[in-house]
């Protein structure tokens, strides 16, 4: 059971690096073109795309400067991601903290 959820943390892991790379500075420069020459409507969801791209656009640059804080971050993101209790000591009787 440990090791299937550590294998969920780490595919998580993987899946936000992979969408991070992908996104990169033309995109976010596109984006905030076309929101200042006001070709997409202002609404509350377009914020939302906004400041997702500005997050995306941090982590990829903590990930280019500093690779081993990038994936301990990563980590922890994809951990929090999931529902689970902090210890399993009650499954597996030990205490071993994820």
């Amino acid at each position: 059971f440990v090791q299937s959820i550590e294998g969920r943390i780490v595919r998580k892991k993987y899946q936000l690096k992979t969408i991070i790379r992908k996104t990169n500075k033309a995109d976010f420069k596109s984006w905030l073109t076309l929101k200042i020459k006001r070709l997409i409507p202002d609404t509350s969801l377009n914020l939302n795309v906004t400041f997702i791209l500005i997050v995306l656009l941090v982590l990829s640059q903590l990930i280019a400067q500093n690779p081993t804080r990038g994936d301990s971050l990563l980590f922890e993101m994809s951990k929090q991601s999931l529902s689970l209790p902090s210890r399993l000591h009650q499954i597996t009787g030990e205490s071993r903290t994820l």
